[in-house]
């Protein structure tokens, strides 16, 4: 993703990815977080708290990587307890997320579970004020895309017009 953000975009890029926990306050320098295999995520009482602060302070997260009711439901229990005043809803191609640097008139139905029966969709969790705070990639796997786009050509280069679109909406949003 580092690679596609540099050569794409004006976007300056500095450093590696890094892995964070959720229960420090080091989350809070970064305006973007990526979260992902979410499906049996049981955050600690601390990571619930920081979390909540940073989404209400304005930060941005990505929750990929996960599938089934199951593991959706389960989702929809942490982020009551993270933020209980966020609401949640199906995600339309509609919403500037997906015009703000690509445009995706029809969102992505690839997805490396579509052959177990999953099929793809988008849901963002708001905050009072209809802000985006949170986008989940559920019934699918953008970062596959990102990590061996050698497997799927069209599916990564969709999955990291993805990406940059998601980055360049929380840093401007």
């Amino acid at each position: 993703m580092y690679t596609a953000l540099r050569l794409l975009t004006k976007v300056p890029v500095t450093g590696e990815a890094k892995i964070l926990t959720l229960d420090t306050d080091e989350i809070f320098e970064y305006p973007l977080l990526y979260i992902c295999e979410i499906g049996i995520w049981f955050p600690t009482d601390q990571e619930v708290e920081r979390l909540g602060e940073y989404l209400k302070r304005g930060g941005f997260l990505i929750v990929d990587d996960f599938r089934s009711a199951r593991e959706f439901e389960n989702l929809k229990r942490q982020m009551a307890k993270i933020v209980p005043n966020f609401y949640y809803k199906k995600m339309s191609a509609k919403h500037p997320i997906f015009h703000c640097f690509f445009e995706f008139n029809h969102l992505i139905h690839d997805s490396p579970y579509l052959s177990l029966g999953y099929f793809p969709e988008y849901y963002g969790w708001f905050d009072p004020n209809g802000r985006l705070a949170v986008i989940v990639n559920y019934n699918n796997d953008i970062g596959d895309g990102w990590e061996w786009p050698e497997e799927d050509e069209v599916f990564s280069a969709e999955a990291f017009k993805l990406g940059i679109n998601y980055i360049i909406y929380s840093l401007t949003h």
